[in-house]
Order: C-alpha cells, then structure tokens, then sequence
C-alpha cells in the first residue's frame, strides 16, 4: 500500500474515493508529545524522577489554552487553515517553557557541548526536525550563534525557532 499525497487533481474538499490524503497538522496532543521530546523535556522529567501522569502540571502548559488553538481544524471540513491562533500561540505560549538548561535537555547538551558550531546545528536539527540541515539553513545558524553574547540565549531561540516553524508541526 503506498501513501496518498496531500496533491494531485481532485480539487474536492473531501473526495469520495480518496483520490488524495488530507493535509492536516499534528493534533495538540500529537503536537505537545513531540514538542517535549524534540525540547528534551522528556529526558529532565526522568531525570527528576517525574511520572508519566504528572508531566501535562510539570510542564507549565495550559491544556486548554493548547487544545483551544490547535485542537480542532477550522475550515469546515477537517483539514488545516492556518490562522491567528495558531500564530500567537506559537509566539507568546507557553512553548518556551519547555526549552529548559536543566541536564537532559536539549539546550543543555549544545550549550555544554565541545563539539564545533557546525556539529551542534546538525545536532539542534536532528533533535528537533529529524533530519540534517541543507547548507542554506545552516548560514543563518551560524551567524546567530557565532555571535559572542548571550550563546545560550541563543541556543534557546535556535530551538525555539525551529520547535515552532511550519516543517515541525506537518511532518513530524
């Protein structure tokens, strides 16, 4: 069996033979899981011994404030339409708060890393996007981070970008 693409010439919103497969995002459950792996939350919560049932408090992030943004597709019939909510969550929720310095995360690895600039970008995109980066996406990594102030807060925002970046939340 092969997988449908989300293209094709059906122009339908819901084909009646499947001619090709919805285009959807992750769900807010799909998105906050990967969002703690991706962040390496999930390393931190078994390094201080947190259970499974306790993480959504641990975490620091509003489950109904998540659900009410990315919980249901708005465009009638089930597939994406991106808007406003989805946006002001992505930049003024509660992601970041998952973007720790605490040992197991992610941020905690690069920043404490003796590995060279390069390798730690391939490292940022791998965590968090599954993949290594073309050399187009690496030069403005490079930049930002080579600059001297504040590297882990840096670090933080390559993280963070890439977290909230369309690519994250439609293919993971």
């Amino acid at each position: 069996m092969c997988q449908l693409s989300a293209s094709g010439s059906e122009t339908e919103a819901q084909p009646e033979w499947y001619h090709r497969a919805r285009y959807r995002p992750l769900s807010a459950e799909e998105l906050l899981e990967s969002w703690v792996i991706a962040s390496g939350h999930d390393q931190v919560l078994k390094n201080t011994g947190q259970a499974s049932d306790e993480r959504l408090s641990y975490r620091r992030i509003t489950w109904t404030y998540l659900l009410n943004s990315f919980g249901e597709p708005n465009d009638g019939v089930g597939n994406f339409q991106g808007g406003l909510q989805e946006h002001l969550y992505l930049n003024y929720g509660q992601v970041h708060t998952l973007i720790s310095d605490q040992p197991g995360s992610l941020l905690h690895r690069l920043n404490n890393s003796e590995d060279s600039l390069e390798t730690r970008v391939e490292q940022l995109y791998l965590q968090v996007l599954s993949r290594k980066p073309i050399l187009e996406e690496t030069q403005p990594f490079f930049e930002f981070l080579s600059l001297d102030d504040d590297q882990k807060g840096r670090l933080h925002d390559a993280i963070w970008t890439l977290m909230t970046c369309s690519e994250f939340q439609f293919n993971h």
